[in-house]
């Protein structure tokens, strides 16, 4: 469950600061440049975080699956 929650938080960050970037296209360039900056990192946290959870499929779903089944795990 802790994994869930912080995943939905770093899918909370990233549309908050997408959001944040949308609201200064009608300002400054400074504003502009600070919230593309700020998207592009929380970006990278996102992307990170999926690199991870890919990994986590490969290195302990898909051997569980192959050891136990798929109809064993309910997902046939």
């Amino acid at each position: 469950m802790q994994i869930i929650t912080r995943s939905m938080r770093g899918w909370r960050r990233n549309a908050e600061a997408a959001n944040a970037f949308i609201r200064t296209l009608q300002e400054s360039e400074d504003k502009q440049r600070f919230a593309a900056d700020a998207y592009a990192d929380e970006n990278s946290r996102l992307i990170a975080m999926l690199t991870r959870h890919l990994a986590d499929e490969e290195d302990l779903i898909i051997p569980l699956i192959l050891d136990r089944g798929d109809r064993a795990l309910g997902i046939d």
